[in-house]
């Protein structure tokens, strides 16, 4: 989302600056799209005692007449918000994309979120967590969307085996553990051990990063060859996850409530199985179609669920949706451009008035 939002920036013309961990995969996409970077030195938990570490992003504020302020990690959010405490006409914004599992309502956090100006969430169903977590008003959080490019509709459509049931995963580009994929390998194991799925199941996993040089690959053989089921996973690099086709979509990413890869699929018609949570669980209710969740990292809920989408397949379930216009008004990226330029403006304006 932030190399989203700043290259919307950048097509305007707009200065944008990104502070990141030196040598990480954000500071090296930075690099191949132009992106002016501020390297951070040390690591990420940042507790108040630590803030002192922060020196190249404190001097960058002084140095800079920064308009604008936009935090994509709740670690960085206070020391950012407490530098930002005299620099009254530079609105704040953050982004939160995880569920907050912390309570902040110690008497510290209130002038910090005071200074902050709105949180834009990307599902609606994150406002109860951020409302009961945070001492923050409603006012204050603003549902931006997923901001999604429009699908394009495949010319060269690419053939799967039919003998076989196709699932696919994408696998995040900064993902380093591989712990939540254990329960997509445990499942595809089970199935095809217990023969319930007619046919033989295969899991395609796809990154945008090279396999060879990726940290987790030797992680996932490790798993893979322990469970014996080489044959029945594949590899593959992709750099675009729309250009993806599947029988069956695995979401299995437990931190984030909705992934814009789930949502893709979805709207590509591809029968889908996410983890539960608030929004994949109103999503399947509201929306038609062969959208199903199980319980995170639990593979014996996940087995049960590609057991009945698989069923519902076989019989001729369609996995069209009927809303399809209505997902694309609240994720499509020409409303969220539109409303971000906005909102950035509105409140550039807002502080002006207030303290010039």
């Amino acid at each position: 989302m932030l190399l989203r939002d700043s290259l919307l920036l950048k097509e305007v013309g707009h200065n944008v600056f990104v502070y990141c961990l030196k040598d990480s995969y954000l500071d090296s996409e930075c690099s191949k799209l132009g992106l002016n970077v501020i390297h951070h030195v040390g690591k990420r938990p940042m507790n108040v005692f630590k803030w002192h570490k922060l020196k190249t992003l404190r001097s960058f504020f002084k140095r800079i007449d920064v308009n604008i302020v936009h935090c994509y990690e709740l670690n960085f959010l206070w020391p950012v918000a407490f530098f930002l405490r005299k620099k009254k006409l530079t609105p704040l914004f953050f982004t939160l994309t995880n569920e907050v599992t912390k309570f902040y309502h110690q008497f510290w956090y209130k002038p910090l979120l005071t200074r902050l100006d709105l949180i834009f969430i990307p599902v609606r169903e994150m406002i109860d967590t951020v409302t009961t977590h945070m001492d923050i008003p409603q006012r204050k959080i603003y549902f931006s969307g997923l901001g999604l490019k429009k699908i394009k509709k495949d010319l060269d459509k690419k053939e799967l085996d039919s003998n076989v049931w196709n699932f696919s995963c994408w696998v995040n580009d900064h993902e380093e553990s591989g712990k939540d994929l254990s329960a997509c390998f445990e499942a595809i194991w089970a199935v095809n051990t217990s023969f319930k799925l007619k046919k033989i199941a295969h899991l395609h996993l796809y990154s945008s990063r090279k396999w060879q040089t990726n940290i987790i690959t030797e992680k996932l053989n490790t798993q893979i060859n322990k469970l014996g089921i080489e044959k029945f996973v594949h590899f593959h690099e992709d750099t675009n996850v729309q250009n993806i086709t599947s029988d069956i979509w695995i979401s299995y990413n437990s931190n984030t409530p909705l992934e814009d890869y789930t949502l893709i699929s979805m709207l590509k018609g591809i029968p889908t199985i996410m983890p539960r949570n608030a929004t994949t669980s109103e999503i399947c209710r509201f929306y038609e179609g062969l959208n199903l969740t199980f319980k995170a990292s639990d593979s014996r809920d996940l087995r049960a669920a590609m057991d009945k989408i698989t069923a519902k397949i076989s019989k001729g379930v369609g996995a069209e949706l009927t809303a399809r216009d209505e997902l694309w008004i609240e994720h499509g990226e020409e409303g969220y451009k539109y409303n971000l330029y906005k909102i950035y403006e509105k409140h550039l304006n807002k502080r002006k008035r207030f303290y010039s």
